[in-house]
């Protein structure tokens, strides 16, 4: 019985080892980093960077129209915009034409209401209107969602495009226009 154990132990010592068709895996060395060598890379001169002078624009106080989508009705107000020749900071990307920003208010007065700032599109006659999304530092920007009666939502939109009168279309959940408004240059 004793031999038939000590061959039992063999043989499963045997399947373990190399039986079971694993691979062998070797550690690499450790390696030394390299050592640098000269002088370090000069300080960036703070002087040359240029300051940063946002607009002064004073912001407008705009129209409202009513809206009615799929699923309910309710008010959207411009409750200011402006024309900026440049972002809202130093980190923003500048505009290819104007910033045109609008301070929006989105009031759902029946049924459910749908907000999303790429619910809204800009139409200005000459058909090259960018949606910024935020790129251009002017915030807080409107959120996603869905508004119930009584409900309301402000936020800002903001395009690139060339300054000039312009309609805010405002699109309900199947990209049909609700309602919409005119922006004067």
């Amino acid at each position: 019985m004793r031999n038939r154990l000590l061959a039992g132990v063999a043989v499963g010592t045997v399947l373990l080892a190399g039986g079971c068709g694993g691979t062998t895996v070797t550690a690499p060395e450790p390696t030394t980093p390299p050592i640098a060598s000269g002088s370090p890379p000069p300080l960036p001169d703070e002087s040359a960077t240029p300051s940063f002078e946002p607009d002064d624009v004073e912001p407008r106080s705009g129209p409202e129209t009513e809206f009615v989508s799929q699923t309910g009705r309710g008010t959207l107000q411009v409750v200011e915009f402006a024309w900026h020749e440049q972002g809202a900071d130093a980190e923003a990307v500048p505009p290819e034409k104007s910033y045109l920003v609008l301070k929006l208010k989105i009031t759902c007065a029946d049924g459910e209401c749908y907000h999303n700032p790429a619910a809204f599109r800009v139409d200005s006659g000459d058909g090259e209107v960018t949606f910024t999304g935020g790129r251009d530092g002017y915030g807080p920007l409107l959120g996603s969602g869905t508004l119930d009666t009584d409900d309301e939502v402000e936020g800002i939109v903001s395009f690139d495009l060339t300054q000039s009168e312009a309609t805010l279309q405002f699109l309900d959940e199947f990209d049909d226009v609700a309602g919409e408004v005119e922006i004067p240059e």
